[in-house]
C-alpha cells in the first residue's frame, strides 16, 4: 500500500512539478493569486464574505511546486495539497484531478522520468531565493536570536505555558528555546484597516534544516503571559533556503542500553511546542517538534553516532483531527521511516474532539488526563528531566 501510494504521489509530481500554472488556469478562484504572486490576496475560497481578507498567497517557486500559505490553514508546500483543499476531497482525488487537467497519464510516467524531475526541484529548492536574499534573511534572524534570553529565564514564557496547562519546572527549559522582550508582528496577518499596535513579546525556537544548521526561528507572539491578540500567533520567519525536513530543536535523542545490552537511542516527532512540552512531562521522552502537520510530514529520521536505524527508535504523536490530516500525516509518515530501517511506534489520542472543536492534540490530554492520559513512560534514568 504504502509503496503503490508513494509511486503515484511521485508520478503526478513528475508531471506537475514545474507546470502547476497549467493545474492552477483550471481554477478560476487562484486567478487572483497567481496574477498577483508571490503577494497575499483574499481567500479563493470565501471571495465575497468578510473572511475573504487578505490572507492567502502562492509560494515564490509556486510554478514549479505548487506551494502556498494560509494565514488560517498554514503552510501547504505543494500543488497536491492545494487542489485537496480547493476541492475538499482527499489527495488521491486531487492527484486523479491534476492528472485530468494536464491530460497525462502516470502509466506512462518511468522510474527515470521521476529521478530526472526529482533532481531538478532539488536545484529549485537550492535556489530557493538570491544569495542577497538569503544573506538578509539570516541577519534578520541572527538579529533576533542574538538580542533574546533563554526561556528557561523569562517569567513571561513561565507564566504562558503555566496558562496552557503545563506544569513542569520551567527554569530546566531546553536552551534552545528563547524569549524576546519586544517583536514586529507581520501586520500583514491582520485584517485591512487594523492600526493596533504590532508590537509584542515571543517565546522563540530554533529552527533547523534537515541537515542540522540553523535556518530560522518558529514565534509565538505574547503579551501579559497569554497568546497574542491575533488570529495567528505561531509564525515562522522567512527561511533563506529549503526547511523540508527541518525541525524546531528541542532534544537530542536518549542513548540507552537495550534488553540485548547493546546501545538503542529514541526521540519523539509531533507538530507544535507546547505538545512536545507536554509530551515530555508525560512521558519523560526527549522531544522534537516541526511547526505543522505539512513539515511533520516531510520529517527526516536521526543519525544517532554509531547507533544503526534499525536500533533507533522514532515515536510519532499525532493530533487528532475532525479531518484526519494529524492521523493520516503521522501514518504517512510511520511507513516512510519504517522503510528506511527504524523502529517506529505510531500515538495518537484517544480522547474524543469535543463537539465545538476541530481536534484534540496530546497537551488537550495531557490537561485533561495527566501523564495517566500516556500510552507509555520512560525509566527516570533516562527521562528528560522536566520536574
Amino acid at each position: 500500500m504504502y509503496s503503490a501510494n508513494q509511486s503515484k504521489i511521485s508520478k503526478v509530481r513528475a508531471l506537475a512539478d514545474g507546470n502547476w500554472d497549467r493545474v492552477f488556469s483550471a481554477y478560476s478562484q487562484l486567478s487572483t493569486a497567481v496574477n498577483k504572486a508571490p503577494r497575499q490576496v483574499p481567500c479563493p475560497t470565501t471571495t465575497g464574505s468578510k473572511s475573504s481578507s487578505t490572507k492567502f498567497r502562492l509560494f515564490k517557486d509556486w510554478v514549479q511546486t505548487g506551494g502556498a500559505y494560509h494565514n488560517d490553514e498554514g503552510a501547504m508546500p505543494d500543488g497536491i495539497e492545494v487542489v485537496a483543499w480547493l476541492e475538499r476531497c482527499s489527495k488521491s482525488q486531487a492527484m486523479d484531478s491534476i492528472v485530468s487537467i494536464l491530460g497525462g497519464d502516470i502509466r506512462s510516467v518511468t522510474n527515470t522520468h521521476i529521478q530526472q524531475k526529482q533532481q531538478q526541484m532539488q536545484t529549485v529548492r537550492e535556489q530557493y531565493c538570491s544569495e542577497e536574499e538569503k544573506i538578509e534573511r539570516m541577519n534578520r534572524v541572527r538579529a533576533i536570536a542574538q538580542t533574546s534570553i533563554p526561556a528557561a529565564n523569562a517569567p513571561e514564557v513561565h507564566a504562558y505555558l503555566k496558562s496552557r496547562g503545563l506544569k513542569g519546572d520551567f527554569s530546566k527549559l531546553p536552551h534552545s528555546l528563547r524569549y524576546h522582550n519586544r517583536l514586529r508582528y507581520p501586520v500583514s496577518f491582520r485584517e485591512e484597516g487594523d492600526k493596533r499596535d504590532p508590537w509584542y513579546s515571543a517565546l522563540i525556537g530554533t529552527f533547523k534544516d534537515k541537515n542540522g544548521n540553523n535556518t530560522s526561528l518558529h514565534r509565538t507572539f505574547l503579551k501579559n503571559g497569554k497568546k497574542a491578540p491575533e488570529s495567528k500567533t505561531k509564525l515562522l520567519m522567512s527561511p533563506p533556503w529549503d526547511i523540508r525536513g527541518g525541525y524546531i530543536d528541542m532534544d537530542k535523542p536518549v542513548i540507552f542500553i537495550g534488553e540485548d545490552n547493546e546501545p538503542m537511542a529514541l526521540i519523539g516527532y509531533c507538530e507544535g511546542i507546547e505538545t512536545a512540552l507536554a509530551i515530555r512531562e508525560g512521558t519523560g521522552i526527549p522531544m522534537r517538534p516541526h511547526y505543522s502537520s505539512s513539515l511533520l510530514k516531510l520529517a527526516s529520521g536521526i543519525v544517532v553516532g554509531d547507533i544503526p536505524k534499525s536500533r533507533t527508535i522514532i515515536t510519532l504523536w499525532g493530533d487528532k483531527d475532525r479531518s484526519e490530516d494529524g492521523q493520516n500525516t503521522v501514518k504517512e509518515l510511520a511507513e516512510r521511516l519504517s522503510k528506511e530501517g527504524y523502529i517506529v511506534q505510531v500515538h495518537i489520542p484517544e480522547m474524543d474532539i469535543p463537539a465545538n472543536a476541530k481536534s484534540v492534540d496530546w497537551l488537550d490530554v495531557y490537561v485533561q488526563e495527566g501523564a495517566d492520559g500516556f500510552p507509555v513512560e520512560l525509566d527516570e534514568s533516562v527521562a528528560v528531566n522536566v520536574f
